[in-house]
């Protein structure tokens, strides 16, 4: 989303905080980043980085407003909402990012037990054995996924 430079404040501190990992040669770090909100609505919080916040503290924003349309991209954090980009408090964070894990670690279960299973029924078949259509079976990891 962008924001017209006119409607910005900067902060004092840090107001919003997100988990996120990444990975390096000498293994997996969680991070936590830290976001800036630069206008503050009944109803949302418009958020920069602190990339972005940093190069902003050096700006004249009295001149830039004069400039004609200047815009800044900033994301929208909804208050009170269950799933946000970013959280007030750092535990919320927290609690986000392990959500996100579990998320991400069931997508990659189930697309592992996809593959597997149908690499083990279409290897070694030629296109006219497959047809248009194969029922390569369950496993106990998609069978969780069959309701009765």
């Amino acid at each position: 989303m962008r924001l017209h430079i006119s409607k910005i404040k900067l902060p004092e501190k840090e107001t919003h905080y997100r988990y996120r990992d990444h990975h390096y040669e000498n293994g997996l770090i969680v991070s936590l980043n830290k976001f800036y909100s630069v206008r503050e609505t009944e109803s949302c919080h418009y958020v920069v980085g602190e990339w972005e916040f940093k190069l902003m503290k050096r700006w004249d924003f009295e001149k830039l407003s004069k400039c004609g349309d200047k815009f800044i991209t900033v994301k929208r954090v909804v208050k009170g909402a269950l799933r946000t980009y970013c959280n007030e408090d750092k535990q919320l964070a927290l609690k986000s990012f392990l959500a996100r894990k579990r998320s991400q670690l069931l997508h990659a279960e189930t697309a592992k037990s996809k593959a597997t299973l149908a690499l083990g029924k279409v290897s070694g078949m030629s296109a006219e054995e497959v047809g248009e259509s194969l029922n390569c079976g369950l496993d106990e990891h998609l069978e969780s996924f069959v309701f009765d």
